[in-house]
């Protein structure tokens, strides 16, 4: 992973700091992405597995620093992971900052 300045690696460390305390222990990430939007706000884009996608989407709505949450393409089961591997995108807002 490259940062390419430290205001990106706040951003970054924000970002992973609400979606650790806000998963749950099923959701398994192997992919997170972080971009800025054309208004500047963070765009984020996971993916991983988990029980319940939908779920997730639910979870993170409810946070209060996500919004216009919504799973990417379609849900599928892994067999080797016995769960439902899951892409969704989200918008970050760093607290104090709607």
């Amino acid at each position: 992973m490259k940062i390419s300045s430290p205001f990106a690696a706040a951003r970054f460390t924000d970002v992973w700091a609400e979606l650790t305390k806000h998963l749950p222990d099923d959701c398994w990430v192997n992919e997170l992405r972080v971009t800025s939007g054309a208004n500047g706000e963070q765009l984020i884009s996971i993916s991983g597995f988990a029980d319940s996608p939908a779920q997730l989407v639910r979870l993170l709505e409810e946070v209060g620093t996500f919004s216009n949450t919504l799973l990417g393409a379609a849900v599928t089961f892994d067999p080797v992971e016995r769960k439902q591997r899951f892409s969704l995108q989200t918008v970050f807002h760093r607290r104090g900052n709607p």
